[in-house]
């Protein structure tokens, strides 16, 4: 079975005005971010607004991605959720239409044991296999679960469990979890400040929402790793440090819309309640947005 490596934007959600999902869009998108190189797509993830779409309308998108894609890249499809029965639900669909692998986060808002949030991983991976392998995926400044460590040791022994998305913003963090992987488990950086250092340490992956926009900054910085030019690979880092902090770190979805739109494409939104950008926001986007191509892509 595959396995996430090298770079792999979260794919965004493009909405109409209206609130419907723009497939036209979709469509040119994928097809920029496979052209500028992109290794996977991780797809029906945080930066998708997924927690915005009802389940139909993520099906409906994974179809349509799969599409759209026509297997050109694998895709890696996130079915995390709150309630259990939608990310049953979510893998006898993934089974159905034959993806590359899961991604799954841990249960949110309310605060669960170290225990329950193993037992959550545990039901899953049962119900994917054989089929299927699953990606954990820890994101606590977010779901306000933390899944630590020695959580990550004992599932890292399930046969189909098979890495984990980290996004957290810590270097300690990302050394444990690699220097206690087992052969077989894969860890996944989900923090662009880290990309740099996590692919120098190990990681297999990095998993970025800022790639919407920029994926040419991260298809560099894995290239230049490859090639041992530390220099170039330093200044891309730079570039997507830069990036994170014009796109308001990710925590607006709304932005990468700008921002993509700034780019050369055709308007698209977020749905509400994340609300658009005021013309003072955009045209502040748009003056950073055109510096950040002049400096980084322009030589």
């Amino acid at each position: 079975m595959k396995r996430l490596t090298g770079i792999a934007p979260a794919l965004m959600t493009p909405f109409k005005k209206s609130g419907e999902i723009d497939f036209d869009f979709l469509t040119e998108h994928i097809n920029f971010l496979i052209e500028s190189g992109v290794d996977s797509l991780y797809i029906l993830g945080t930066a998708a607004e997924i927690f915005l779409l009802d389940i139909n309308e993520r099906k409906e998108l994974a179809r349509s991605i799969i599409e759209i894609v026509a297997a050109r890249v694998p895709i890696f499809l996130h079915i995390g959720d709150l309630r259990i029965d939608l990310a049953q639900q979510m893998i006898e669909f993934a089974k159905e239409i034959g993806v590359a692998g899961l991604g799954a986060v841990t249960p949110f808002y309310y605060k669960f044991t170290q225990q329950q949030l193993i037992n959550y991983y545990l039901n899953l991976a049962e119900q994917a296999a054989p089929e299927l392998n699953i990606y954990l995926y820890n994101l606590p400044s977010y779901t306000t679960n933390d899944l630590l460590p020695d959580s990550v040791a004992k599932l890292a022994a399930v046969k189909n469990i098979i890495g984990i998305k980290n996004s957290m913003g810590d270097l300690e963090r990302l050394y444990t979890l690699i220097d206690q992987s087992p052969a077989g488990f894969d860890v996944i950086m989900g923090n662009d400040l880290l990309a740099y250092p996590a692919f120098l340490y190990g990681a297999k992956a990095v998993v970025s929402g800022h790639a919407n926009v920029f994926p040419e900054f991260f298809v560099k910085l894995k290239q230049a790793l490859q090639q041992s030019d530390l220099k170039t690979a330093r200044r891309m880092q730079e570039a997507i440090t830069l990036t994170g902090k014009v796109l308001n770190g990710g925590s607006n979805l709304a932005y990468y819309k700008r921002a993509i739109e700034i780019r050369g494409f055709k308007a698209v939104y977020s749905r509400e309640p994340i609300s658009d950008l005021s013309k003072s926001e955009f045209d502040n986007l748009t003056e950073k947005i055109t510096l950040i191509e002049n400096n980084y892509l322009s030589n």
